[in-house]
């Protein structure tokens, strides 16, 4: 921004213009900004760069008052500018804009060392308000805090960063913490590994920090408890003016121990899980649920017979314990032997040899056929919505484990809740895209769901039913108007489809629908000049529009207001908040369905 004549003024006067840096990598937000930050040039000078590398070039020749950045950016991201910020210019308040938001984040603000968090989308209003704020609060005091150690295992997790932080201090030494999508899983300090050389660094003040690669070759993950444990765990010793080295391995493990071995497991990853049921079993061999959880993370029969004769005679009134024996001897029935390797269910732990299609205890499906076939027995449905709860509430935290989500989708499958079964699949097949396994398992649903529809259809009438509200589908993606079509089908609307804006305008000659859907990328014609073409004819303009987008962009949303859309969903969206959104906007519509 060029500097303004009431700028000079004060230049020349002798007065000292405050300095904003702004950094992110899209120039379209950053002109948005430029021209909504013209209200507050008379009290500060706006610099923007794109990212962190231009940033620290600006810093070298001016002087900030504060830095406002995104976390995502090429060449030099937003978190590397922190740590530069924390080393360089520990004394200049930073907001940092994100697109997740995070509770732990918000009430950690003085920890992080971070004036605030402004969490996509957010209006241009909040944004003025927030820098206002910051320049009112460098006019009444100076003393800020650099980011700390643990702010940094936050904002990596945050930003779900695979990298090395190491951190360094003048006379207690140094250390590295490996992260992996985000989440801590290995730390080193000296001869001290895991969870003790996390808590020893996260114990240091005045510490350096810098950020590295993760090396080619893997890294052994020894990090049983939560970052979120670890840095209590720092906080609490060092208000008693403590070290990690006062405590012992098992003292300092044990309590975290079997809940993180267990997430593990139910969210797949036995191979992760092993050791450290192992290592907890070694310090405490009379752990009746440390053997049962060992017994089903195991995939060897001889093995899971005796984790679980462990924990039957350690415990022999516990009622999962006995459930499971009846399991696993049902198992032994079925024909696994003791010396056979075996598949588990991920919802009931059967075991079973070979590749099973049916598990042969809860009688879920564990798999979706090419062709709908009738089973023998109904799925145990209590058991299945336990399982269903279950992988949501790994998923709470583990976003982008691909198994959690798949079994997700495959317990609501075995539900009879396809819609839910089609969103949790696509996601799946979004994590894991060169999978054709995960493909393939959508598709074979989505054909499923369209011969179920015509078997309703040819039960019922061909037309579609006009007591029934019609929503119009713009996306060039035949996938995703497969998903959407089979959710919003399976919540009771008609649904009609368009592969892009010139089909979907002559769709509307054909009809009015209750509401559209529609994508933004698009061949031929974009989403913003669809939806300029509907807002501007007296017939169409009043029809709801719920615009779909894959960045959850602030500067999408401002094109997409000023065009006159009502809503945004950013894929992969949930089920609950599609239907909930095209509820909203359909009680708010009084058009009637016209289609024939």
């Amino acid at each position: 921004m060029q500097e303004t004549g009431s700028c000079n003024v004060r230049q020349q006067w002798g007065l000292v213009m405050k300095r904003v840096l702004v950094v992110d990598d899209s120039k379209e937000i950053l002109d948005t900004l430029t021209l909504a930050l013209k209200s507050l040039e008379s009290r500060f000078i706006l610099d923007t760069a794109s990212n962190g590398k231009e940033a620290v070039e600006i810093l070298k020749n001016h002087s900030v008052s504060v830095l406002i950045t995104d976390l995502y950016m090429p060449v030099m991201d937003g978190l590397e500018l922190l740590i530069y910020m924390n080393q360089n210019h520990p004394k200049v308040p930073c907001l940092v804009i994100t697109g997740y938001g995070s509770p732990v984040l918000k009430a950690a603000d003085d920890q992080l060392g971070i004036y605030a968090f402004l969490e996509k989308p957010f209006s241009l209003e909040m944004l003025l308000k927030n820098i206002d704020g910051v320049l009112d609060h460098i006019d009444q005091s100076d003393n800020t805090s650099g980011v700390s150690i643990a702010g940094f295992i936050e904002l990596i997790n945050l930003e779900r960063k695979s990298c090395i932080l190491l951190t360094s201090h003048p006379e207690k030494g140094a250390g590295r913490f490996f992260f992996v999508g985000g989440e801590l899983y290995s730390a080193q300090c000296g001869d001290v590994n895991g969870d003790k050389a996390a808590v020893k660094m996260l114990c240091w003040e005045n510490a350096t920090h810098s950020i590295e690669n993760l090396p080619s070759e893997a890294v052994a993950p020894n990090i049983i408890c939560s970052s979120k444990s670890l840095i209590l765990k720092a906080e609490a010793l060092k208000s008693k003016g403590l070290s990690a080295e006062n405590e012992s391995e098992s003292e300092f493990c044990q309590p975290a121990m079997l809940d993180k071995a267990i997430k593990l497991a139910e969210g797949g990853n036995a191979e992760h899980a092993q050791p450290i049921l192992a290592k907890l079993l070694k310090h405490n061999p009379r752990n009746a649920e440390g053997w049962l959880w060992y017994s089903r993370i195991s995939n060897k029969m001889k093995i899971i017979n005796v984790a679980l004769k462990n924990a039957s005679s350690l415990d022999p009134d516990n009622r999962e314990i006995a459930e499971e024996t009846i399991t696993i001897s049902k198992a032994a029935k079925a024909g696994c032997k003791e010396d056979d390797t075996v598949q588990r269910c991920p919802f009931c732990w059967m075991p079973a040899v070979g590749y099973a299609f049916v598990c042969g205890n809860c009688n879920a499906q564990l798999f979706i056929p090419e062709k709908i076939t009738g089973s023998a027995q109904k799925p145990n449905q209590d058991l299945l919505k336990k399982a269903a709860l279950r992988f949501t509430r790994i998923l709470a935290v583990q976003r982008k484990n691909h198994k959690a989500r798949f079994y997700l989708g495959i317990a609501h499958y075995n539900l009879g809740n396809w819609g839910k079964a089609a969103e949790q699949l696509y996601k799946t097949k979004m994590i894991v895209s060169t999978d054709e396994f995960y493909k393939d398992q959508l598709n074979f649903l989505l054909a499923q769901m369209e011969f179920k529809k015509s078997l309703s259809d040819e039960a019922g009438s061909l037309q579609p039913d006009k007591t029934k509200k019609t929503i119009l589908i713009v996306d060039d993606s035949s996938t995703i108007r497969k998903v959407l079509r089979t959710i919003l089908f399976e919540d009771g609307f008609e649904v009609v489809e368009a592969e892009n804006g010139i089909d979907a305008l002559a769709r509307l000659n054909e009809g009015i629908p209750a509401l559209i859907l529609l994508d933004i990328i698009m061949p031929e014609m974009d989403g913003y000049e669809v939806l300029s073409a509907i807002k501007k004819s007296n017939a169409y303009k009043d029809i709801p529009i719920i615009m779909l987008t894959a960045k959850d962009s602030l500067i999408s949303k401002v094109k997409g207001k000023l065009a006159g859309c009502d809503d945004y969903l950013t894929k992969p969206f949930r089920h609950n908040i599609l239907t909930t959104k095209v509820r909203e906007y359909l009680h708010e519509s009084e058009v009637v369905t016209a289609y024939s």
